[in-house]
């Protein structure tokens, strides 16, 4: 019984990725496309609007997002400064 839980468990679909939603980049507030780079953060994908961008998102999540994972520029709040 054991060898056919295991072959049933490798042929296992793996879990599907995230699939980012955000209209704009949370490191600047740019618009994003289907093209643009992701980053995970917590679990949830973002879309960024360059590399540069997703670096920084990916170094220092809580400069971008508030605690329940909305980005801080898409409340109207006053969006992090690039370095």
């Amino acid at each position: 019984m054991l060898p056919w839980m295991l072959a049933l468990a490798c042929l296992a679909a793996p879990p599907a990725a995230p699939v980012a939603e955000n209209p704009a980049c949370p490191g600047c507030g740019s618009v994003v496309s289907e093209k643009s780079p992701t980053v995970v953060v917590k679990g949830k994908a973002y879309r960024a609007c360059c590399k540069h961008c997703a670096a920084m998102i990916a170094k220092d999540p809580d400069k971008y997002f508030e605690k329940d994972g909305t980005p801080k520029n898409a409340k109207g709040g006053k969006q992090p400064a690039k370095p």
